[in-house]
């Protein structure tokens, strides 16, 4: 009997703390479902630009893609008149001010506007509820570098006025880098020569390889058939007269929109050999016919 009540006892304390267990499981796996709902944060889609140059600084404004800021759960806006989210550009890079343009989706957010000077981007905003998901888009920006070769600079978040879930001081919403391409260099022998009324055929080429290239004539002199161009041979019929001529090519090397500085192809015209004639002679076999 005493043993029968022990074991009763046992597997009522078992099943007290089986049931105790399955509940504590419960409310932790309700937590973590309410836990991931409130601590959900925005999506920023952050777009990389690779500006290029031929090696000038400033360079030419590239256009930057959008840059997304999009809520995931209801309340990543703090509800807010008038907030404010400011943008700062990395030291290397500058923005095109006045260019650019903000705007909101969704049922809460209202009144997106944005300022953009050539270091920084502010946009202004309302949410008037929480109880929707909204979005803010940003898109027409354009950056320039501004001091030189630079990877991996991030335009990041500068001011948090109002707090956005996920969105914080030193957040990226975009990367840029800035690459110096390399300025072709013709490799073509300056001495060339050809004879008058043959093709002077000046094969050209460059380092790197891969430019395309174009010309035009400088000083002619006694050479006709000379004339501007463009393609990988010069190939024109040249003629001269009486005496060798020469006519310069300048040529200008182009790679990806990258122009070398141009030398000048000097081609030497050969004029055709002669032969002048001469009076008739009578020449005197004296000592044949004394023998």
């Amino acid at each position: 009997m005493g043993k029968v009540y022990i074991d009763n006892l046992w597997e009522n304390a078992i099943s007290r703390l089986s049931k105790a267990a399955f509940r504590t499981g419960v409310l932790i796996i309700f937590l973590s479902i309410i836990g991931s709902q409130v601590n959900a944060q925005v999506v920023i889609t952050a777009p990389s630009l690779n500006v290029t140059t031929c090696g000038n600084f400033p360079t030419d404004y590239f256009p930057l893609g959008n840059i997304v800021i999009q809520e995931k759960s209801d309340g990543d806006f703090s509800g807010v008149s008038n907030g404010k989210i400011i943008l700062s550009a990395p030291a290397d890079f500058e923005f095109q001010p006045g260019n650019g343009n903000a705007s909101g989706t969704g049922q809460n957010i209202s009144s997106v506007s944005m300022i953009v000077t050539s270091t920084s981007i502010t946009i202004t905003y309302s949410i008037g509820g929480t109880n929707k998901n909204d979005n803010i888009t940003i898109t027409g920006l354009k950056v320039r570098g501004i001091n030189g070769a630079a990877s991996g600079e991030k335009l990041t978040r500068t001011g948090t006025t109002p707090l956005i879930n996920g969105d914080i001081d030193g957040t990226v919403h975009a990367t840029f880098s800035s690459q110096i391409l390399p300025t072709p260099t013709l490799i073509t022998s300056t001495n060339q020569s050809s004879c008058t009324g043959s093709s002077a055929n000046i094969a050209l080429s460059s380092s790197p390889s891969g430019a395309a290239f174009s010309w035009v004539t400088g000083n002619i002199n006694n050479v006709t058939g000379a004339a501007s161009g463009s393609g990988n041979t010069i190939s024109q019929n040249l003629s001269s007269v009486g005496a060798p001529g020469t006519v310069d090519y300048i040529v200008t090397s182009t790679l990806n929109g990258c122009a070398g500085t141009p030398p000048t192809i000097t081609n030497t015209v050969n004029p055709k050999a002669t032969v002048n004639a001469v009076t008739s002679q009578i020449v005197c076999m004296v000592r044949l016919l004394r023998q």
